[in-house]
């Protein structure tokens, strides 16, 4: 078939592929447009040239562990390019959002009363570094004792608590 030339599927010509001597296209004109692997386990894989002259899959949506993965072994700077106001939302009612918009940046719950927890890895266990308490607006904790807030670029002031005393160090 020659460039531009379009095959059609559909009464109207619903859908269209084609290649216009440069770019190759797939247009759908009325309703959704799915693209399925119907076979059990297996995957649906998106790849493109890697830069290096192959061929490489970038985002793989595995059928048989129903999760997506981006392909991270490339050591390209794998990353996910959304535009201002774009959201990425988690959870079955969107209930987490994070969302950039033009020079504020957002981690908003959706859900009534929901803390904020960021945890840690501190070389075994996962732990609390910082809880942002919902029902305490404006409360940041730090849940551990001895673990300190610190301010300037040389940590030159510290807040810090044991467990039975606090202390003010001004370094």
């Amino acid at each position: 078939m020659a460039d531009s030339k379009k095959f059609y599927a559909g009464g109207g010509g619903d859908l269209g592929i084609y290649h216009d001597g440069t770019d190759n296209y797939i247009d759908n004109t009325n309703g959704d447009l799915y693209i399925r692997n119907t076979h059990d386990d297996k995957d649906v894989i998106l790849q493109s040239d890697n830069g290096s002259g192959g061929v490489e899959a970038y985002i793989t949506l595995d059928g048989s562990a129903e999760t997506v993965n981006i392909d991270k072994e490339l050591h390209l700077s794998t990353h996910l390019d959304m535009g201002d106001s774009d959201r990425i939302k988690l959870g079955d009612s969107d209930d987490l959002q994070i969302v950039h918009d033009s020079n504020i940046n957002f981690i908003h719950s959706t859900s009534s009363n929901t803390d904020l927890y960021i945890r840690m890895n501190d070389g075994g266990s996962s732990v609390d570094a910082i809880i942002i308490d919902a029902s305490e607006t404006g409360q940041v904790r730090l849940p551990n004792d001895s673990q300190a807030l610190t301010f300037g670029a040389g940590d030159d002031f510290q807040i810090t608590h044991d467990g039975s005393n606090t202390y003010l160090n001004n370094g």
